[in-house]
């Protein structure tokens, strides 16, 4: 480490590496858990929080589909398999992709549409980028030492 706070470019350029080559992964994660917490405030938070518009009616059980009841449970936590099926797709130093894997009614519910209320979890947030550019700052001033 070069004296007197000041790096060498070679010190710069291992820092700016382990920085490439780390943190998109900390970061991808760090955004699948902020869309994760929205199955668990039932909400999703941009500027502000927007809270999900709750179901028509609970029933005791759904007989017409089969499933089990959804009575007293959370908007969109039934089995839990829309909250489990977000992933980080990619995560390298020109892109960060979380998605949410294997279900098809993932975009209906996260953008709505033919009557069925608009219930997002995922997508931009002010709160997550503002969340995210912190943690990148921290994590370069951790890899250079300063």
């Amino acid at each position: 480490m070069a004296r007197n706070n000041k790096l060498s470019f070679t010190e710069l350029l291992k820092a700016h590496k382990k920085v490439d080559r780390v943190v998109p992964k900390l970061l991808g994660e760090r955004a699948r858990r902020f869309f994760e917490i929205s199955f668990k405030r039932e909400g999703f938070n941009d500027r502000g929080f927007n809270k999900w518009a709750k179901r028509k009616s609970e029933y005791p059980a759904d007989k017409k589909r089969g499933t089990p009841s959804s009575y007293g449970k959370k908007t969109l936590s039934n089995t839990g398999a829309l909250a489990n099926s977000i992933r980080v797709t990619k995560a390298n130093s020109r892109k960060i992709q979380i998605s949410s894997i294997g279900l098809k009614y993932a975009n209906k519910h996260n953008s709505g549409n033919n009557g069925m209320p608009k219930r997002q979890f995922m997508g931009n947030s002010e709160v997550l980028e503002k969340g995210i550019a912190k943690k990148l700052e921290y994590e370069y001033y951790k890899a250079m030492k300063l």
